[in-house]
Order: structure tokens, then sequence, then C-alpha cells
């Protein structure tokens, strides 16, 4: 852990796992109490809101990413899911059914394109041969994550309702300024390398 977190490029990966990561479980923490004490769905219409945000999520994983990474870079496929998870928040925090099916929509639009594009830029980052290392810290990051999102979003709701959304949208903005500072990087490397050229 110490040698992957003395690497300059990896340690703004491996922070995005931990927010990333804690703005999921703090969503999923929040949402099936939010549908149904707050909304009124039923079970299977929760089922429904779950249904719908698999097959988003799965649509853009099979039809939409593809196309766009053959175009772009990691990074700004990764900033634009980022901020399409961010609305998706905002839209859950609704006291609406179709607030929460919107959501659904986003958020399996957001993650689609985000997760993935997140997971490349990982695995291009530091030495080849400390990938294991790299992807080991990262799982472990995520997990931490985990743990302290699960926790928090429960006494968060408690708290302050479905305001807890905010929480994990403010989260994942951050995540957002995160992409666009590696894009920023790695554009401004790209401009250096060619002025060398």
């Amino acid at each position: 852990m110490r040698a992957v977190l003395s690497t300059r490029e990896l340690r703004p990966l491996i922070a995005l796992y931990f927010v990333i990561y804690l703005a999921f479980s703090i969503f999923a923490t929040a949402l099936p109490t939010h549908a149904i004490l707050d909304v009124g769905l039923s079970i299977p219409m929760l089922g429904f809101v779950y249904t719908t945000l698999a097959l988003a999520l799965a649509g853009t994983e099979a039809f939409v990413l593809p196309r766009l990474a053959r175009k772009l870079a990691s990074p700004p496929i990764a900033a634009t899911g980022s901020a399409i998870l961010v609305a998706a928040y905002i839209a859950m925090s609704a006291s609406s059914r179709g607030a929460l099916v919107a959501g659904a929509v986003l958020y399996g639009v957001g993650n689609g394109l985000m997760w993935p594009s997140y997971l490349t830029m990982l695995s291009h980052a530091g030495p080849p041969e400390a990938q294991g290392s790299v992807q080991g810290v990262g799982s472990s990051t995520g997990s931490l994550a985990s743990i302290i999102g699960t926790i928090s979003g429960g006494v968060l709701y408690i708290a302050i309702g479905a305001a807890t959304f905010y929480v994990a949208a403010a989260a994942v903005a951050i995540a957002t300024v995160i992409f666009g500072t590696v894009l920023v990087r790695n554009e401004s490397l790209g401009r250096d390398h060619g002025a060398l050229n």
C-alpha cells in the first residue's frame, strides 16, 4: 500500500475509488428507505426501479460506452458519467415516483459511463508490474468506503432524510473535479510531449 500511495499519478485515482464507493454506499442505504417511507413505493415498484436502473446500466455499457471509447479518452467519459450521477442523486431526492425512475435511468447511464472508464484509467496508471498491487489497494479502499458509507448513510438518513442524497451527490461532484483534473493534466503532458518532439 505504501508503494502504491507513494506513486504520484496513483494517489488521486485511489482517492477516487474511496469517494465513488462512499457515495454509492450512502445512496444504496438511503434509496430503499426513501422510496418506501417517503415516496410510498410498494416492494414490487421498488423492484421496477432497480430493474430500470440495471437495464439503463447494461444498455449504456453495451451500446453507448464502446462508441464513445473509440472517439474519446477515459477521463472525459468518466467526468461526464460522474456529472450524470450527480444529477441522478439529486433527482432521487425528490419525493415522487417519476423522479425515482428518472434518477434510476440517470444512475444507470452515469455509472455505465463512469465506472468502466475509471477502471481503465486505474489499469493504465503506474508500472505494469504493479497492477496487482494497484488493484488490490483500490479494492481494499473501496471496501473501507463501503463500510463507512453504509453506516453513515443510515445515520444521515435518520438525521436529514432525503437530503442524504445531496451528500452522495457532493461526493460524486468531488470525483467529477478529480476526473477533470486528471484530464487537464494529461492534456498538458501531451502538449509538453508534442513540443519536445
